[in-house]
């Protein structure tokens, strides 16, 4: 019997607000992102940052509870920096980091950031080349003289993109989105291990395991649903369409605004999913949707007192429902990546006669 809550869960962010705000600062230079309003580059950040997965992992640790993680986004920087295979480094600082040494790494490029509690800052050399000061996203600014970071303050450095326009990074982006989703690596191993883990009950960590015991079943189905259900979206799969739709208007493409709108027809696969271990028989499962799963302590006295219901649990039929599920997830979502690779295919090839008759 597990006797704590679950170790780590924690709210689900679909990105880290430092890490939107540094690909604000590197792409702010670009003409047609200076428009852009806060509420949008969210959005345009969260796709531009990796866009939305599936997978899922678990951990099972003696005396606590199963955690349960579903991946329904990848969104980060390094991810980013892959994807345009851009130069990327981190120092970890400390008390003992002073104002000069900084000056070496901004003549090695233009884009270094200062990453602290107090936010993001974007570093830069002053005219005379020895000394720096530094900006945030809302304009305020102070001198390098005053630098003096703390133990776990972070220096970005990246390098320059000031080459590139928007419409080359949307179409990396997406072109590596659609092959992350296509391909046999990527989704399709991920998804495989899931399966494997509903198939297989001699699995350590299989769903068979998860289930037996009756407070791990009640952790797993809140989890599960909290994670699918995170911000009011589903899987995060409408902030991808309103990312979609903004790539449609940078690329002026309307064939990819029309093909967005199809995306939600995974949705419905992913509200089942989230609900496969939920039943009406059980007040307790039935409150999963309203209960503030961020409160360990009510959460784990109704695990406790689920523990002791005549519940029915009918797990062969709940797993086979999960695994449907998720098959028709990667089935929706795959076909729809497939339209959009051909899409993008179409954009590069009329570039290339234009470019040809221009020649």
């Amino acid at each position: 019997m597990s006797t704590k809550p679950p170790k780590g869960i924690q709210s689900k962010k679909y990105v880290l607000p430092e890490e939107s705000e540094v690909l604000w600062h590197l792409l702010s230079g670009l003409s047609e992102i200076t428009d852009t309003s806060f509420e949008q580059w969210d959005v345009l950040s969260f796709g531009l940052l990796g866009g939305v997965d599936v997978a899922q992992q678990s951990n099972l640790l003696r005396n606590r509870a199963v955690r349960i993680q579903v991946q329904t986004h990848r969104a980060s920087f390094e991810h980013f920096c892959q994807t345009l295979q851009l130069g990327f480094e981190e120092y970890t600082l400390s008390n003992q980091w002073a104002e000069d040494a900084v000056v070496p790494l901004l003549h090695m490029t233009e884009n270094v950031f200062y990453l602290n509690r107090a936010g993001v800052w974007k570093l830069s050399l002053s005219d005379d080349g020895q000394t720096w000061w530094a900006r945030n996203r809302l304009g305020k600014s102070w001198n390098g003289a005053s630098f003096k970071p703390k133990r776990g303050d972070r220096l970005w450095l990246i390098e320059n993109i000031a080459s590139r326009n928007i419409q080359e990074v949307i179409h990396l982006v997406l072109a590596e989105q659609c092959a992350h989703f296509i391909n046999s690596v990527g989704v399709e191993t991920q998804v495989q291990t899931w399966l494997n883990h509903i198939r297989r009950p001699s699995l350590r960590k299989s769903w068979h395991s998860i289930l037996s015991e009756m407070t791990d079943y009640y952790w797993a189905s809140l989890q599960l649903y909290n994670e699918i259900h995170a911000e009011a979206d589903v899987a995060f799969r409408e902030k991808y369409i309103q990312f979609l739709l903004q790539c449609a208007e940078y690329l002026h493409c309307p064939d990819l605004k029309s093909m967005a709108l199809d995306f939600r027809r995974s949705q419905r696969y992913w509200k089942q999913l989230g609900s496969v271990l939920l039943d009406d028989g059980s007040p307790h499962l039935r409150d999963v949707p309203v209960v503030d799963w961020m409160d360990s302590t009510a959460v784990f006295k109704n695990a406790a007192e689920f523990a002791e219901e005549d519940f029915d649990k009918n797990l062969e039929s709940r797993l086979a429902l999960m695994e449907s599920a998720i098959q028709r997830i990667v089935v929706a979502e795959r076909r729809f990546f497939v339209m959009v690779s051909e899409v993008l295919s179409g954009l590069v090839r009329g570039r290339t006669l234009v470019q040809q008759f221009k020649g």
